[in-house]
Formats: C-alpha cells, structure tokens, sequence
C-alpha cells in the first residue's frame, strides 16, 4: 500500500512540474506572439494524458476528477467560437490541457484566480487611462501568475 501512496505523491509532483513549465512557457507566449505553440501544447497533452492513463490502469478511482477538469477549457473553446475569437481559442486548449494535468477542483480555482487578477489589471489600467474597452490583455500570462499564487500558497502548507 506505501508503493501506491508514494506512486500518487510523485505522480502529482510530477504534474504539478508540467503544469509549471506549460504555463510559464504559454503566458510567456501569450505576451510576446499573442499565440501559444503547437509543438508545446501536444507535448503537455500527450504528458497529461499519460499521466491520466497511468491514474487509470493504476485502479485509482480519481480518473472522473480529471476528466471533469476539462470542462473551464471546453467552455473557453465555447465561448472563443460565440465571440468570433474575441477570447482566445489558444486560452481554451491552454485549460483543457491543465484540466487534465491538475484535475477539477485545481482548474476550476486556477481559472478563478486568473480572471479575479486580469480584471483587476484591467480596471487599474482603465483608471489610469491606459487601456479601453477593447484593449486586448494577454490571459495566460495571469494565469502563470495565478498558477504561481497557488504554488505559494500550497507550498506554505495552506491547503484549499
């Protein structure tokens, strides 16, 4: 039973270490190409998908909070094909991927956070004159910073 429960401690290590690297290198993307790259988003995906099938064949029961993790991405997608891609496609297939990585509950907060901090950017940006009602922000870049709140806050002991 050790072996399964070291299995599951490294296995989220492990995801958590992907989905640090896959929103540092998107929200760095974001900001500078307003794109996020093919190649690194099929590798993320190809990681998380291993991953999940590893959660899968291991008989653990947690596979469903993965799954439902993919849901902020899919509604991302949904809402960049309503607004005629006024919200980035690139945003979506960013959050389903992360939604595989880290599961439901950690997406869902992850994409809470990004939205409470890229609004209040925008609002202080808005105030001091600088931005408008059409000014585009690049949200992955929050999102990185949100992924990294959360690290913080989990690697000082608090937990959600």
């Amino acid at each position: 039973m050790e072996s399964v429960g070291s299995f599951l401690k490294e296995e989220e290590i492990l995801r958590r270490m992907i989905c640090t690297a896959y929103l540092l290198i998107c929200g760095l993307q974001d900001i500078h190409r307003r794109k996020i790259g093919v190649k690194m988003s099929a590798l993320a995906g190809s990681a998380a998908l291993l991953l999940d099938a590893a959660v899968f064949f291991s008989g653990q029961a947690k596979i469903l909070s993965y799954a439902g993790g993919l849901l902020p991405g899919v509604m991302l997608l949904l809402l960049a094909a309503l607004s005629g891609d006024a919200a980035g496609t690139g945003d979506g297939i960013c959050f389903l991927i992360v939604g595989a990585l880290l599961g439901t509950w950690m997406t869902w907060t992850l994409l809470m956070c990004s939205l409470v901090l890229a609004c209040v950017c925008g609002v202080i940006l808005m105030l001091l004159r600088k931005a408008g009602r059409k000014t585009h922000m690049p949200f992955l870049a929050f999102t990185a910073a949100a992924w990294a709140g959360i690290l913080a806050v989990n690697l000082s002991g608090m937990n959600w």
